[in-house]
């Protein structure tokens, strides 16, 4: 069995993450030029990055900007993220990791508005 230690020598990761399905949109460049737009979910979510699956063949180090979709197309700009790890396949969808420039920890939060202002 692992000591504490060990496991936490091996830990590579900056923060925990979570699996939470979160509606975003990225926009960016793939490897071939060309410009993109896609609606895509997290699968895991933490305070510096997501992973997802996207149909866009996007390079290890790429730049994406970020949108929180709220309420159908409403969209929140979380700003840039950068691609971390990239696994292309041979299926239509690649996963990919994303790490965030400059986020707030609490990015992936969408305040529930119905509930009123806080007193």
């Amino acid at each position: 069995m692992d000591s504490p230690d060990n496991l936490a020598s091996r830990e590579r990761r900056k923060y925990p993450r979570f699996t939470l399905s979160i509606a975003l949109r990225l926009r960016g460049t793939k490897t071939d030029g060309t410009a993109f737009e896609e609606t895509t979910s997290t699968e895991v979510v933490s305070a510096g990055g997501f992973g997802c699956k996207c149909i866009a063949h996007l390079a290890k180090d790429t730049l994406v900007d970020v949108f929180l979709l709220i309420r159908g197309n409403e969209e929140r700009p979380i700003g840039r993220a950068q691609v971390v790890r990239a696994e292309p396949s041979s299926s239509p969808w690649h996963s990919y990791s994303f790490a965030l420039l400059n986020a707030h920890d609490d990015w992936f939060l969408v305040p529930d508005e119905s509930a009123g202002p806080e007193e």
